[in-house]
């Protein structure tokens, strides 16, 4: 299989190894694979916290500049973009309305509750890492008793 690597932290090249690998699909009819070398500051789900397993790794990672800054920075000292464009990025964008969706499952709500909360108590003999109480524990008990999991 035909492989290309890029870097990740050059969003250009990014996007130019995605065009040259749809270009080599639809003139070849072949797959082909892009590497990208990069990492995932935040993990890879909420449940994930890297700093957890690689704290030195994260600690570098994390006194980094993110890649859209970088890149942000770049084109404004090209002239490329103004500072007030980039600044003003998010204006006019509206957070979408959460939908919370009700069934009828035929338990007591009262009865899911309590079998919620039993399900992520710890017993008092074990002792559980600070992270690990926060995350399957207490993230989900506020989540139960705001009626939202």
């Amino acid at each position: 299989m035909k492989m290309i690597y890029v870097y990740g932290d050059n969003p250009e090249a990014v996007a130019h190894s995605t065009r040259l690998a749809l270009e080599f699909r639809e003139t070849f009819g072949e797959d082909i694979l892009i590497d990208m070398m990069c990492f995932r500051r935040w993990g890879h789900n909420e449940m994930d916290d890297p700093t957890f397993t690689n704290p030195l790794m994260y600690d570098v990672i994390h006194a980094r500049e993110s890649v859209p800054n970088l890149y942000a920075r770049r084109l404004v000292e090209e002239g490329t973009l103004e500072k007030a464009q980039w600044e003003g990025r998010w204006k006019g964008l509206a957070q979408a309305p959460s939908a919370i969706t009700t069934w009828d499952t035929g338990v007591p709500v009262d009865l899911l509750k309590y079998i919620g909360m039993k399900s992520v108590e710890v017993p008092p003999e074990v002792t559980i890492h600070p992270h690990l109480q926060k995350v399957l524990v207490l993230d989900r008990q506020k989540k139960i008793e705001a009626g939202t999991s």
